[in-house]
């Protein structure tokens, strides 16, 4: 298989996270050619400890002292101190806009979000209104209906009857006076069970 063929299979391994593919194929590479710094770098991403990772950064910048990727692979493991004159790049700070999520209706709100709710509830107040209006106007045209009193009797006085004269032949008739009626405290005689009447004096 050619070198360039297996390097690229190698590569295609390591980011499929198939790294023991890839170690054997660089493997192989390396036997055949320990002198390339590109091997070594990507065999340093699949060796199982970090000793091994850092004799592999090392051996790329022995042989490529230039290299930034293997210069910065040893800075992150802290092999490697990192360069005084390199300013760090600022941090990109991004717009970050959060749509704010609406909380779920909960209770009344819930039940009014359904149309069919919401249809029903006016229909029912809509008929309300009509019956209110329809009664006000029918009841107001209406006139009150009469109403009969029957007359109530009142107990009064007991009539007495008197006797008057009458032509000669004839038969006397009752005539009926009322008693009259006194107003005010009852009086003393009144009181007694009989009339009694004074006894004259005599005068010798």
């Amino acid at each position: 298989m050619p070198e360039d063929v297996m390097l690229r299979e190698a590569m295609e391994a390591v980011r499929m996270g198939q790294r023991a593919r890839a170690q054997d194929l660089l493997t192989r590479l390396l036997r055949a050619d320990q002198s390339n710094p590109v091997y070594w770098l990507w065999m340093s991403s699949v060796v199982d400890t970090s000793k091994e990772q850092i004799y592999c950064l090392q051996t790329v910048l022995r042989l490529e002292p230039g290299n930034r990727a293997a210069r910065q692979g040893l800075v992150l493991i802290g092999a490697a101190q990192p360069d005084e004159n390199v300013v760090p790049r600022p941090p990109v700070r991004r717009k970050w806009q959060v749509e704010e999520i609406e909380e779920p209706p909960t209770g009344v709100k819930a039940i009014l979000k359904n149309p069919v709710v919401r249809i029903s509830l006016f229909f029912v107040i809509g008929v309300v209104l009509l019956g209110l209006i329809a009664g006000g106007i029918f009841g107001y045209n209406r006139k009150p209906a009469a109403v009969a009193l029957r007359p109530t009797r009142t107990p009064g006085p007991a009539p007495t009857f008197t006797l008057t004269p009458t032509p000669e032949g004839g038969i006397p008739t009752p005539k009926i006076t009322p008693s009259p009626t006194y107003q005010g405290p009852k009086p003393l005689w009144m009181l007694l069970e009989a009339t009694y009447t004074p006894t004259p004096l005599y005068v010798n």
